[in-house]
């Protein structure tokens, strides 16, 4: 259903994160702004803004950079128009570029995702979801992460992937500006956890009361706290898998560990990270609300009561750690400090959990987990 810019006002705005030289390339290709006046106004030569319009033009090629830029064209176009005329089509919900918040948020996912080893974006044309997939060691690929198509087409605006055509499907790789991109978001969400930490040490030091205390604390775990895990690390399931037992065995079975990505993986396409989510008991609280207010992705819907029915099955106590380990990617001692579990027991509960997890898995199918539908 398209959206007229009278119902939402919001849509006529070009994001705040579209750089200049791309807003250059749009006051002049749509906005029909001549080249001199352009060069006037920023107070540099007509070379050099004719010189990014042509960079800007050149990028074309990669269809998410093409698409983004249909879209913003076409802001560009209805951009200080009053009244709009009825008749002008504008962008549909599903085509509408991301807000610099949503944006920030998913691509942290996405470039955390990317920085695995082997792993690509791969992007579909007429498909509105770009999956993160990478090859696992029996050779077959596994799904990493999801995001919507807008958001994909946003990170590669800013450059922050790299394409590679390849028929129907184009395969994205973090590049350079990727990487770093990443450390400043990261180190900024770092910062401001350590600043919410502050705040919530100083009102308990005031007198916070018990039940907002222990909000505070939920809030807290769905911050990750302990160490941040350096950019492109092996998460606290591959460290565990990669550990032999003293028989020689590894500690977690690569079965095992694929049941824990699935469960991650679900919540990554469910969209949980950062909204304050971290628990079995949240989880289930917010479930009946899930059910009456379908979002208007199916996937993301369909992904969170996957999500609800793991939980339900494993209950609260091995919830929590499988929550916490495999979907927050915590390690062990925090996760056991966390959950108040004696030292060096986690692991052996978190097995449990996995296990537990794997005979719910089988009964529940497999086909909810298509690489691209």
């Amino acid at each position: 259903m398209a959206i007229t810019v009278k119902q939402h006002s919001f849509k006529r705005e070009i994001p705040n994160w579209v750089c200049q030289d791309v807003r250059l390339y749009l006051d002049h290709i749509e906005g029909g702004v001549p080249i001199r006046a352009l060069a006037r106004d920023k107070g540099v030569h007509a070379s050099t803004v004719l010189r990014k319009v042509r960079k800007t033009e050149s990028r074309r090629d990669d269809p998410l950079v093409d698409n983004v830029l249909l879209n913003l064209g076409r802001l560009r176009r209805v951009q200080g128009k009053t009244p709009v005329n009825p008749d002008e089509v504008l962008l549909d919900m599903s085509d509408a570029p991301p807000d610099e918040i949503t944006l920030k948020r998913d691509a942290i996912r996405i470039l955390r995702a990317l920085m695995q080893p082997g792993a690509v974006l791969a992007v579909m044309a007429d498909v509105q979801t770009a999956v993160v997939v990478c090859e696992s060691p029996d050779g077959r690929p596994r799904q990493m992460a999801s995001v919507e198509r807008p958001v994909a087409e946003a990170m590669a605006l800013q450059n922050w992937i790299t394409c590679t055509p390849q028929g129907r499907v184009s395969r994205y790789y973090i590049n350079q500006k990727g990487r770093v991109a990443l450390n400043k978001f990261l180190a900024e969400k770092e910062s401001e956890k350590a600043t919410f930490n502050d705040v919530s040490t100083h009102r308990k030091g005031a007198g916070l009361s018990g039940a907002n205390t222990k909000g505070a604390n939920l809030h807290v775990v769905a911050g990750g706290g302990g160490k941040h895990r350096t950019i492109g690390a092996e998460s606290p399931l591959q460290v565990l898998a990669r550990r032999r037992d003293k028989s020689g065995a590894t500690y977690l079975s690569h079965d095992l560990l694929m049941v824990g990505e699935r469960l991650r993986m679900d919540f990554e396409v469910a969209q949980m990270d950062g909204q304050g989510i971290p628990s079995w008991e949240a989880i289930m609280q917010a479930s009946a609300a899930s059910k009456s207010a379908k979002t208007k992705d199916p996937r993301q819907y369909q992904a969170r009561l996957r999500l609800e029915n793991a939980m339900r099955f494993l209950g609260p106590e091995l919830g929590d750690i499988a929550l916490i380990t495999c979907c927050h990617e915590q390690g062990m001692e925090h996760t056991e400090k966390t959950l108040h579990m004696p030292a060096r027991s986690g692991k052996y509960v978190l097995r449990i959990a996995l296990n537990m997890l794997a005979r719910h898995f089988e009964n529940d199918g497999d086909e909810a987990h298509n690489m691209i539908s």
